[in-house]
């Protein structure tokens, strides 16, 4: 009888075997400490039907403020204006679920939408964040 010549080692599936998922490199540059691998569909405040960031940008760490609030902040792809920010929102609301306002550091973009309301700023340059808060719950006490 045939001695069996050994059993052969398993070798890993590399088609079974995802590549690692990277944090985007617009992130790092903005968010260096708090950049992570982010969806915008975790945000249990953005209200479904919200428009999805604009293609130069991208969703790199969200803060929880309370169980009614949450912002979400994004870095820009370079030497893009907020201005660009403002124009891209403004045309992917339906009428009426939008305005901008003044403050002391420039313009926003505020409405509600559904059950949330929000308003859209920057912190930066090439970065911007949107805090959505239901009912307009915002944690002014920071």
């Amino acid at each position: 009888m045939p001695v069996p010549a050994g059993t052969p080692t398993p070798t890993p599936d590399t088609a079974q075997t995802e590549p690692p998922e990277q944090i985007d490199p617009r992130c790092l540059a903005s968010y260096p400490d708090d950049a992570v691998l982010i969806y915008e569909g975790v945000i249990e405040v953005r209200p479904f039907g919200f428009p999805s960031a604009p293609d130069f940008a991208v969703l790199c760490w969200v803060q929880i403020e309370s169980p009614v609030e949450q912002i979400g902040y994004y870095a820009m792809t370079n030497y893009t204006s907020f201005d660009k920010v403002l124009w891209y929102y403004e045309h992917a609301f339906p009428g009426g679920q939008h305005g901008r306002a003044a403050t002391a550091d420039g313009e926003i973009l505020t409405g509600v939408f559904g059950e949330s309301s929000y308003f859209i700023n920057t912190d930066g340059t090439n970065r911007y964040y949107i805090d959505w808060a239901i009912d307009g719950q915002y944690d002014y006490d920071e």
